[in-house]
């Protein structure tokens, strides 16, 4: 999307060490481009703090019923850019998104917090369970990519916001297994390519959304063997 309809980014895509100082470094040279992208629901984590804009989908879980399209913007408000960045904002800015389509994501995302807290808790259960399979050499599962069992967790929790009464953050919805094609094939889940809605879906990531691009993905941990549910 970002290639085909934005400017052009850098992508850092496993957040090892050496991707860090890679950022670290192009950040001295290219401040205004640096861009982030995390998937993970505002709800877990909390970035605005250390970046000038946000941008948030609120297709996935925040409206949680896979029935609308929508998203967000936010601008930091104490970055230097921001007052250059809400100029440009509103002088290209268009409000596209249909009524009906506002009103039923206020409607729907009433019980965010609720779902985001199920989410979580299903995800790690699932994350948890199929972990150890991964050390099984001929086994189905080759590997299990969720935050909480990332080499980098410790930078996610240095992200994740303070528990209130009302919800107690996680590591969220997205869990990616690294599998054979048993493992999908016997998958008694729904099939489809969306996530964060009110039922489990799960899809083939990398068949169906770099299916032109497998070369590239592989070079980043992509492996067109996994399955993102």
């Amino acid at each position: 999307m970002m290639e085909a309809y934005g400017s052009s980014f850098k992508f850092y895509s496993l957040g090892t060490d050496e991707q860090i100082h890679e950022f670290e470094l192009y950040l001295e040279s290219k401040a205004k481009k640096a861009q982030g992208p995390f998937l993970q629901a505002f709800a877990n984590v909390d970035v605005l703090d250390i970046a000038d804009i946000v941008v948030t989908s609120l297709t996935k879980s925040f409206n949680g019923y896979a029935d609308l399209l929508a998203g967000s913007v936010v601008l930091n408000p104490n970055s230097r850019y921001y007052t250059s960045l809400k100029t440009s904002l509103g002088d290209s800015y268009t409000s596209d998104l249909y009524v009906n389509d506002a009103i039923q994501l206020a409607i729907n995302s009433r019980d965010f917090l609720q779902r985001a807290a199920q989410l979580n808790s299903t995800a790690e259960y699932l994350a948890d369970y199929l972990h150890p399979f991964a050390s099984d050499p001929f086994g189905v599962v080759n590997a299990v990519h969720y935050p909480k069992k990332s080499t980098s967790v410790q930078r996610y929790k240095a992200r994740m916001r303070q528990a209130t009464d009302d919800f107690t953050p996680g590591y969220g919805c997205i869990l990616t297994v690294e599998s054979a094609s048993v493992f999908f094939d016997n998958l008694d889940v729904r099939k489809g390519p969306s996530l964060g809605a009110h039922i489990t879906l799960a899809q083939p990531y990398v068949q169906m959304v770099l299916q032109k691009q497998k070369k590239w993905a592989a070079s980043h941990g992509l492996r067109e063997t996994i399955v993102r549910s």
